[in-house]
């Protein structure tokens, strides 16, 4: 059987990331644009644009590949990059699925999901794609 729901990391986990890169690849082109040339600062920005900013998106993708949340019968969760959680429960043990976001991932359609599981538990998938519909379809296998 197909599961009601599912969802994956959104791509806005990549955006840091992309930030970083952004910023300091024009703090580079500023450095090297200067008379005379400024040639410590260009070559901190090399070092992070080389460096760093790989080890950011590595990180996100790490994380991006080990989020998932899928709603059917019972509930399946994977979490984490390295060392990843996997388990199933069914519904009669979740609790409530709430979401919980920023200003600029509920205007992207991502947040992070609180489950709730009987005995207290709280198991939290951050930016997690189409959120709000994860939260509305376990209202509605839950009714």
């Amino acid at each position: 059987m197909s599961p009601a729901f599912s969802t994956r990391t959104h791509w806005s986990i990549y955006l840091p990331a992309l930030l970083v890169s952004l910023l300091w690849g024009a703090l580079l082109v500023w450095a090297d644009s200067q008379e005379p040339k400024l040639m410590s600062v260009r070559w901190l920005a090399l070092v992070i644009e080389a460096f760093f900013v790989p080890a950011l998106y590595l990180a996100a993708w790490l994380r991006a590949r080990g989020n998932e949340f899928v709603l059917g019968d019972g509930l399946y969760i994977r979490q984490g990059g390295f060392r990843s959680e996997k388990f199933g429960v069914a519904l009669a043990m979740v609790d409530s699925v709430s979401l919980r976001h920023s200003l600029l991932q509920g205007w992207l359609g991502a947040g992070t999901l609180d489950i709730t599981l009987k005995g207290g538990r709280v198991v939290s998938l951050s930016d997690m794609g189409r959120a709000r519909k994860a939260v509305e379809a376990f209202a509605e296998v839950s009714k």
